[in-house]
């Protein structure tokens, strides 16, 4: 071994590691940048959580709306609806019911054989 190799040189070259790690977490945690959008045309309309690992998901893909049922184990397709023409209830307010929106779609859907 040379003469001037000092196991604490190694120590600290890790601790110098660790710490640029720790450091670039909080950094980009703190920053908070945007995700990039994959172009798409898909959003997430609405969830309702009928669980404790089970979901029920709405999502807009092009002029319909997907209805997916997510567990923790799988993602099945419950119904494809129609987009509605506008984000207004009957009673013309701007913010809808979620779930009242979705069980009249549900129950304006036709029935699959």
């Amino acid at each position: 071994m040379d003469a001037s190799y000092s196991p604490w040189t190694s120590v600290l070259a890790l601790g110098v590691v660790l710490a640029l790690i720790v450091g670039l977490g909080w950094l980009l945690r703190r920053l908070r940048l945007p995700m990039a959008r994959s172009g798409l045309p898909m959003r997430t309309v609405g969830a309702l959580s009928l669980g404790a690992r089970e979901r029920l998901v709405v999502v807009e893909i092009g002029a319909h709306w997907h209805v997916l049922g997510v567990t923790a184990g799988a993602i099945s397709s419950v119904a494809v609806l129609p987009r509605p023409d506008s984000d207004t209830t009957d009673n013309g307010s701007a913010t809808p019911n979620f779930m009242a929106q979705l069980t009249a779609m549900l129950n304006r859907a036709p029935a699959k054989d």
